[in-house]
């Protein structure tokens, strides 16, 4: 009888308390399968969306500050003034930035916004920075952007810094340096739903770079951590999320007592153990319901694809509408990604980079079809999981993205078409500086594209031109009239001058004001007209010199007339004074010491013999006037011309006046050459030239050591042609007097020594023979006659 009532007091207990021990253990077991499978698919959610994010908010802040490297090397960022009012706003509108800073070329830091916790980095050398000099100095090198490792920042905390270079011509100019501090873009990036709720932690590889959120146990890591990539600049950080203890409920369960107690806490345990399976199943399904709900509500595409036929498994309605379906369950229905490819190439590309990123696909951009067969641009961050057989990811359309980079594209096209096959040289300036030069107006300048952006645009004028134009836009800001166009005298990158017709007019860019010049080359056109008005004034001149011939012939004739009475009746007059003295010299012997008009008889007799010898020496001087003004006259005639010897010519020339000239200076030197062709000449008229330079070149050498050489050659400006050259080392002709010294009756000797027509006449006298005479001179030091004469054609 004690057997079963010890069984009923005993091992019935023992037994239904193990039974139900076994049922509660088993019960919790399965509560916690539950658990777990819900926070990992929680934690795989958050995890995914998290690294988007985070990929995107850091991407995103890359980008600006790269755009500010374009803007700086654009010129709108030129001024420590314009790069700190932009560098504020942009600190201001986005988050994340905890410095950005402006670097010379050598790698000091210059300016700091925003400036009151970041003072300590100006000024500092980024080359010798402990932790972010190999990476500088690596952007400096290759002339691209480079991100650095995480790294300890001057304002406190960890972060990363990134150099955009600002190149010119190929070389860095500057650095736009964005410093971010990982701690705030973590908090910025990720929700403060999921901080509270997750650990998460952001590494470098191995090292961690900053953790948030509440502590993880090593319990919650082996239940649901999960880890995506994200990439950084050139760099892949690991976000790592670990469910928190908040997520899930741990069981503390103390067993004590007797069996009594176990047997009244077995029928409350399994009440509980049913309470708790029910209340882990409702969790299970408030879990999934927000999942799902987040899954429907996201702006983005959501979608899991699957391998080989490119099946859609689940999506949402935005990656539905993405793809042109109305409804998720249609578009789950039929789409399939393999044939709906726009570019079939893409699949194996996308492929290639999911093999090259570890079987995760960052920023992937493609074209799909849509369901009429359109064209839709998608960015597409995924992750394969072969051995679930699918890809899961975000899909994101870019459409609007991509038009507007394209219509931009394809306006500066259109402009660029326009501007590079216009043959108007276009000039676009802003500030001090030529931002762009189409084509027409490198050929017209003679710059390449790279030179023009370093010049200031008034080195490119003359400084009359500079002047003008800078007049001209005073004058248009006042509000004054001003001409529609500008003829203007540019300076070409050789040094030549060449006329332009410009016109002006303002050009808003990016809210600043440029300035657009148009211009046409009209040199050819200034040439002509230029040469126009010297031949009219040629014209007017030989009109002159035929009107100055009449008035000298005349004026020559009315002179000759009288003094031929004078020179005549001199001889006749000596004679009579002659005849007379001897009677004289009687009458006064007679009369010693009796003054004549208050002088001796012997000094008025002296006297007046010196007054016959003026007269005349002034009648013949009329007379040598007169003979030169007919000379002059006679110059203008066309005599006939035949093949001479320029020797030959020369040589009688010296027989004329080689004696008088070598009395007059120190050194006269003659080199003509026998082997010189023979040049078409009137022998009589040139030899007259010569004399006339000869003469006056033996007048001008008035120094100690005086020299006039004369010396014949092929001429160096005119292939037919032969010089002759005389020079000296005399006064020289002053810069004054250079543009008269071929005008008649224009001459620097005096009234006493020289009438003004010798260089006039020999002036005309080459002019006719088809030659021309340049003059070269240095007051002081000496002058030089080139005196070109054509070759005969038989011998040319």
């Amino acid at each position: 009888m004690k057997r079963p009532v010890r069984w009923k007091l005993v091992w019935m207990p023992v037994i239904s308390f193990c039974v139900a021990s076994a049922f509660f253990v088993a019960s919790w077991r399965l509560a916690g399968y539950h658990e777990e499978r819900s926070d990992r698919t929680r934690t795989a959610l958050v995890v995914e969306q998290a690294a988007v994010r985070l990929e995107e908010y850091i991407r995103v802040r890359l980008d600006i500050a790269a755009h500010m490297a374009h803007l700086w090397d654009r010129g709108f960022l030129e001024t420590p003034e314009q790069f700190r009012a932009h560098a504020q706003d942009v600190h201001d509108r986005f988050g994340g930035f905890i410095a950005i800073n402006r670097v010379d070329a050598e790698g000091i830091i210059r300016q700091v916004v925003p400036e009151e916790r970041n003072l300590p980095a100006l000024g500092k050398d980024l080359k010798q920075h402990p932790e972010a000099a190999a990476t500088f100095v690596a952007s400096m090198k290759t002339g691209t952007p480079h991100v650095t490792p995480p790294l300890n920042l001057l304002q406190g905390g960890r972060g990363f810094a990134a150099y955009f270079p600002v190149k010119t011509g190929g070389e860095a100019r500057g650095f736009v340096n964005a410093v971010f501090a990982v701690a705030p873009i973590l908090e910025q990036a990720v929700t403060a739903e999921v901080i509270g709720k997750f650990h998460v932690t952001v590494s470098d590889g191995d090292t961690e770079i900053v953790a948030s959120g509440r502590p993880s146990t090593e319990r919650d890591r082996k239940k649901g951590a999960d880890t995506r990539p994200v990439r950084v600049g050139g760099r892949v950080w690991n976000l790592t999320i670990t469910p928190s203890p908040t997520l899930g409920f741990h069981l503390a369960s103390h067993l004590s007592g007797t069996v009594l107690l176990a047997g009244i806490l077995l029928s409350a345990g399994l009440a509980l153990i049913l309470r708790r399976v029910y209340l882990r199943e409702a969790a299970l399904a408030e879990s999934e319901e927000r999942y799902r709900t987040i899954f429907e509500s996201a702006q983005v595409g959501l979608i899991r694809i699957r391998l080989g036929d490119g099946k859609v498994l689940e999506a949402n309605e935005a990656a539905a509408a993405i793809c042109g379906y109305d409804t998720r369950e249609e578009f789950l229905r039929e789409y399939y990604t393999v044939p709906n490819w726009f570019d079939p190439a893409d699949r194996d590309r996308m492929y290639e980079e999911f093999a090259a990123g570890g079987g995760a696909l960052r920023g992937f951009e493609t074209r799909f079809k849509r369901k009429d067969g359109s064209p839709v641009w998608v960015r597409v961050s995924a992750r394969m999981f072969p051995e679930k057989g699918y890809i899961q990811g975000v899909l994101v359309g870019i459409d609007d993205e991509k038009n507007a980079t394209q219509a931009l594209q394809a306006s500066e096209r259109k402009f660029r078409t326009l501007a590079d096959s216009t043959s108007a040289a276009i000039l676009i300036i802003r500030g001090e500086r030529i931002i762009y030069a189409n084509p027409a107006a490198l050929r017209q300048l003679g710059y390449d594209a790279g030179r023009i952006r370093e010049i200031h645009p008034n080195s490119l004028l003359t400084p009359e031109s500079a002047e003008r134009l800078q007049k001209y836009g005073a004058d248009f800001m006042e509000g004054k009239e001003v001409p529609p166009a500008l003829e203007l005298e540019t300076l070409t990158a050789g040094g030549q001058r060449r006329w332009i017709e410009m016109t002006v007019g303002p050009l808003e860019m990016d809210g600043d004001l440029a300035i657009v010049s148009t211009s046409f080359d009209i040199h050819d056109r200034k040439t002509a007209e230029e040469a126009r008005l010297r031949a009219e004034q040629m014209m007017f001149r030989a009109e002159k010199m035929a009107a100055l011939g009449q008035v000298i012939a005349g004026v020559a004739q009315e002179i000759n007339n009288p003094n031929n009475f004078i020179y005549f009746n001199l001889p006749i007059l000596r004679r009579y004074i002659d005849a007379v003295k001897p009677r004289l010299d009687e009458c006064m012997a007679s009369r010693p010491g009796e003054p004549i008009l208050g002088m001796s008889y012997e000094a008025f007799v002296a006297d007046m013999y010196k007054l016959l010898e003026n007269m005349q020496h002034g009648s013949t001087r009329i007379t040598e006037i007169v003979s030169e003004l007919k000379n002059y006259i006679r110059s203008h005639e066309t005599d006939e011309k035949k093949p001479e010897s320029i020797r030959t010519v020369i040589d009688r020339v010296m027989t004329l006046v080689g004696k008088q000239v070598r009395k007059t200076v120190k050194t006269f030197e003659v080199d003509v050459p026998d082997t010189l062709p023979p040049v078409l000449v009137n022998a009589g008229k040139v030899e007259q030239v010569l004399i006339n330079i000869i003469v006056n070149a033996g007048q001008a050498a008035d120094k100690d050591d005086s020299r006039v050489t004369v010396t014949a050659a092929k001429s160096r400006f005119h292939p037919a042609r032969v010089e002759v050259a005389i020079g000296d080392n005399g006064c020289g002709i002053a810069t004054e007097h250079m543009d008269r010294i071929f005008d008649p009756f224009f001459t620097t000797k005096g009234r006493e020594a020289g009438t003004g027509l010798g260089l006039a006449i020999s002036h005309r006298i080459v002019e006719e023979h088809g030659g021309a005479i340049h003059v070269e001179s240095e007051p002081g030091r000496g002058t030089r006659f080139i005196v070109e004469l054509p070759i005969a054609p038989e011998a040319a």
